[in-house]
């Protein structure tokens, strides 16, 4: 079979991404955290728990709804390393990225030889492979988000591409967002009504969808989200954002907006807007993810204004303009895939400990007994059998609603008859209970809880800063004083 060079970005991509995790811990292991709050979810839900972190216990917590169904299926096929499942996942949609930002530039008539550069030096780009094998959602989602566009772009079947973007909303709710582009791009074609049905179909699915969530966990808007309106950590970071993306992005995001200038582009420009908009002012996310599927999009018009470019000029000026623009956007992704190389593989020794230490807590902890922490996700993992206390109430939505009314979680500690807290500690840790605190404003009072003057029960170190422990709590009943 003949190969065909629109796989060769795809293949250069992941050649790359398995050539230099494979000799760390973090290779197809030892994930990004919040991936294994998801891999809870999908256990549970596969064991019949249903959609819950702690089963009984309906917090709106997993990060995608359509992600979690995916990978419960996977368990209930009796594939159960969902590290590897998560990471596989990431791999391909970083393949698909890849090869749509390819296709997507050929349809809108950029060159071959443009075309090819800008989808490598897409998915070299540390902003989009950096998620590849965290396990998280991100890159399926961002893949989703290019192929609807793709769709939108070359007027594809409504059915399919109706059905693709469904797929992007259920994997994220701000997919909802690409109906935008795609009924602006139905109006302007002066569509028959026909035409129009499977979108609104999949308008009235997502929000039937969201009345069965409120009917299961209580309300509209998630627990998860609720947390980080209230959290400080989690505040809008505009700042962050762009820095981000002027170190990381800054190339493709300045050629790419040129290539989008035309009113042939306004469906996207609106969608990119109005997603834009979200992510600056919605939470705070680690190494901006929540923004990363916009990337690719930018590589798409950055090959078509390259392209464009290029026709005004000689052969041999072109070659060299192509040269120039594809030796700056690698040497940027290179930048950006360092970056975040350096960030996950030292995540990944942070994540031995963690692991560690919930394999210790599935050892030698009652399973009837809660485990407080604030640092859930792989010690939870290893522990699937034990029920814990989210002191950061993202999957606890007991704790969330005291944090809400300006209260501790020192009644649901006492309720739940927690004993014990494993956590991660900064060497310089004094009160750790507080110091969780220290990010909801709007919380006066100090916690009730202490931990026990002794040596912890576990104790790991990953790196001298940060100490993973278990150890034992008590409520000593002292009266609340004001922090303020």
């Amino acid at each position: 079979m003949k190969f065909h060079i629109r796989f060769a970005a795809p293949l250069f991509a992941v050649i790359v991404i398995i050539a230099t995790y494979w000799p760390t811990m973090h290779f197809f292991s030892n994930q990004y955290d919040d991936s294994y709050i998801t891999y809870r979810y999908a256990i549970n839900l596969a064991e019949g728990h249903g959609l819950t972190f702690n089963a009984g216990e309906r917090t709106d917590a997993a990060s995608s709804f359509l992600y979690t169904i995916a990978l419960s299926i996977f368990w209930l096929l009796g594939i159960k390393n969902l590290e590897f499942v998560g990471g596989l996942l990431g791999l391909i949609s970083l393949a698909v990225i890849c090869l749509y930002v390819y296709k997507t530039a050929k349809h809108l008539k950029a060159n071959e030889a443009s075309s090819i550069i800008v989808s490598a030096a897409c998915g070299l780009n540390g902003f989009l492979s950096g998620w590849a094998l965290s396990g998280m959602e991100t890159m399926p989602w961002a893949a989703l988000v290019l192929v609807s566009i793709y769709l939108i772009l070359s007027e594809a079947n409504s059915l399919v591409t109706a059905l693709t973007i469904a797929a992007a909303a259920f994997t994220r709710f701000e997919g909802i967002l690409l109906i935008a582009p795609y009924g602006f791009q139905l109006l302007r074609q002066k569509k028959p009504l026909s035409s129009y049905l499977p979108l609104i179909t999949v308008i009235f699915a997502f929000g039937g969808f969201y009345a069965i969530k409120h009917a299961y966990y209580g309300v509209w808007i998630s627990h998860a989200f609720k947390m980080k309106e209230i959290a400080t950590y989690y505040q809008a970071a505009p700042g962050e954002l762009l820095k981000n993306w002027r170190s990381m992005g800054a190339i493709p995001l300045m050629i790419g907006t040129l290539g989008l200038i035309g009113r042939s582009h306004l469906p996207i420009i609106s969608y990119m807007l109005l997603s834009a908009l979200s992510v600056i002012l919605g939470p705070k996310s680690d190494w901006s993810r929540y923004s990363v599927h916009l990337l690719p999009i930018f590589y798409v018009y950055t090959a078509v204004c390259v392209s464009q470019f290029q026709l005004t000029l000689s052969k041999k000026a072109s070659s060299i303009t192509l040269a120039i623009v594809a030796t700056l956007m690698l040497a940027q992704s290179a930048k950006g895939y360092a970056f975040n190389w350096k960030n996950m593989t030292e995540l990944a020794r942070h994540q031995v400990c963690r692991r560690h230490l919930g394999e210790f807590i599935h050892t030698h902890i009652p399973q009837t007994d809660y485990i407080a922490s604030s640092d859930l996700g792989i010690i939870s993992y290893a522990a699937i059998n034990h029920r814990f206390v989210d002191l950061i109430a993202l999957t606890s939505s007991d704790v969330l609603e005291k944090y809400s009314q300006g209260e501790t979680a020192d009644a649901v500690l006492t309720q739940k008859q927690v004993k014990y807290l494993a956590d991660t500690f900064p060497a310089d840790e004094k009160n750790r209970f507080n110091t969780l605190l220290a990010q909801f404003p709007n919380i006066l009072e100090r916690s009730h809880f202490r931990i026990l003057d002794e040596e912890p029960m576990y104790r790991c170190s990953a790196n001298g800063k940060l100490d993973f422990r278990l150890t034992k709590i008590l409520n000593p009943d002292a009266t609340p004083n004001q922090i303020r």
